[in-house]
């Protein structure tokens, strides 16, 4: 008998924490609860990745909704504890600098005169 796949996003300190097994069963209904959990941050906050235990593309998914909804917000998140494994992953997928730093709400700049 097959262990059920689970996915938990839980907030503690101004951390968003990702466990469990992330595929795109898991992940439906994600975006939801993402931005639920970004209401219950403050203006900058981390992602820890570190305790998936399994993860295929839809972990892409989770990054860019994270992005997008923390900017949505007006909150910059940082994503912590990437496995060599999801490195490659956004490598190949030309993503790579999602785990570069800060990632802040958007502004938009005056160009110069």
């Amino acid at each position: 008998m097959n262990k059920p796949e689970k996915l938990s996003l839980t907030v503690l300190d101004n951390q968003l924490r990702v466990q469990g097994v992330l595929n795109f069963t898991t992940a439906a209904g994600m975006s939801q609860t993402i931005d639920e959990c970004i209401g219950a941050v403050s203006k900058s906050f981390t992602v820890d990745l570190s305790g998936l235990e399994y993860f295929n593309s839809a972990v892409l998914l989770l990054m860019l909704d994270c992005m997008r909804l923390s900017q949505k917000s007006n909150k910059s998140c940082q994503f912590l504890g990437a496995t060599p494994g999801l490195r490659n992953m956004l490598k190949m997928a030309s993503l790579e600098k999602l785990l570069d730093g800060n990632h802040g709400p958007v502004t938009s700049k005056s160009p110069a005169p």
